[in-house]
């Protein structure tokens, strides 16, 4: 969300962050005002990110906007914004915009929550993201509708033809292109040169990062006839299996900077670097993690269009990885990565978006 943060800043608009106090540090690295809501949303964010996998379905909306609900309204209500835009999972945000009269609009990351592996926009039984609306919203003098769990409108940042979910009875579906942002980057100055031979990019930071993801990766670093750089998150370097000597490590959030370089990624489903990925014209391996349905969702129209490879970490494990990994380095399927390449540049840029959210938040509050 920061690139399209800072287009609405760029454009003249105050633009805020709120984000639980986990959090706060990496959003006030965008450079953009944060203000922290939810003073236990810390534990109860950290414990919901493993998904209705780790928690449970019933658990997971709530432990999700419970912290974030209360803190969230009262900061709408002190500063009176035109807009919210919130991540599709933070139906807060939702609340929060109704109660002070703020037009609002799901941001999606990747696949729809509502539609893969959370629960379905139409379901109301216990534990649903619906039933949590109607418990909560009356709370703050908000009526439960569907623009509470679908916005008032949404915000898309895969192209049409990369959007595999059902399409929900919403407002205006906008596009925007997805713009890689990790944080603060530098390059490394050996990537500033040629690489000695096809650069193969494995990202840790969507890697399944439990004992066997470990062994994956170590697996995919053996035997490849390739220049190999692990991208792992800055401070976590010691979380990574033992690797080969010629093995690189590089920041994760230099990731958009190497793919100019690269040849193909490897990655376990992450919606930023799959996106990037895209937009470079690189080919990509997935292993995806089966407690992660969204990523399966996401991957899932790049293997039909020929620009991906998936394989399930049994696969992985069994040699599927390494082969997997050299017969896309000899034969991917240039044609097909050249068009995705295409359909993404011609999606709207941030900047292009502004003036279509100004007049959504301008209708919001003649109204």
């Amino acid at each position: 969300m920061v690139p399209t943060a800072w287009a609405l800043r760029a454009a003249g608009h105050e633009v805020r962050i709120g984000t639980g106090p986990s959090m706060t540090d990496a959003a006030a690295d965008t450079g953009l005002t944060v203000m922290p809501v939810g003073e236990s949303a810390d534990g109860a964010t950290e414990d919901a990110a493993a998904g209705p996998a780790g928690r449970g379905r019933a658990a997971w909306w709530s432990a999700v906007n419970d912290p974030l609900v209360t803190d969230l309204v009262a900061v709408c209500r002190e500063w009176e914004p035109d807009l919210v835009l919130w991540e599709s999972a933070t139906l807060a945000g939702a609340i929060a915009a109704e109660a002070v009269g703020a037009a609002h609009g799901r941001f999606l990351a990747g696949s729809d929550p509502l539609v893969h592996g959370r629960a379905a926009a139409g379901d109301a039984g216990p534990g649903t993201p619906r039933a949590w609306l109607e418990e909560t919203a009356p709370r703050f003098g908000v009526s439960p509708s569907d623009s509470l769990l679908l916005g008032r409108f949404s915000v898309h940042q895969l192209p049409e033809g990369l959007r595999s979910e059902v399409r929900e009875a919403e407002g205006p579906r906008l596009s925007v292109r997805p713009v890689p942002y990790r944080g603060a980057a530098s390059l490394p100055s050996w990537a500033r040169g040629e690489a000695a031979g096809p650069r193969v990019l494995v990202d840790w930071s969507s890697w399944d990062r439990s004992a066997e993801g470990s062994e994956l990766l170590a697996a995919a670093a053996t035997g490849l006839d390739a220049e190999l750089v692990v991208l792992c998150p800055a401070g976590r370097e010691e979380e990574l299996p033992s690797l080969p000597e010629d093995v690189r490590v590089a920041d994760a959030s230099a990731t958009h900077l190497l793919l100019d370089s690269a040849s193909l990624l490897v990655h376990g489903g992450g919606f930023d670097v799959a996106c990037a990925a895209a937009a470079h014209l690189l080919p990509q391996v997935a292993v995806l993690n089966p407690a992660f349905p969204d990523a399966a969702a996401l991957m899932r129209p790049l293997v039909e269009r020929g620009c991906a490879v998936s394989l399930t970490p049994a696969e992985a494990l069994g040699g599927a990885l390494r082969d997997t990994v050299s017969r896309a380095l000899a034969g991917a399927d240039g044609t097909a990565v050249q068009a995705l390449g295409k359909e993404v540049a011609a999606t709207p840029a941030p900047s292009e978006l502004v003036s279509v959210l100004e007049e959504l938040a301008g209708a919001a509050h003649a109204s």
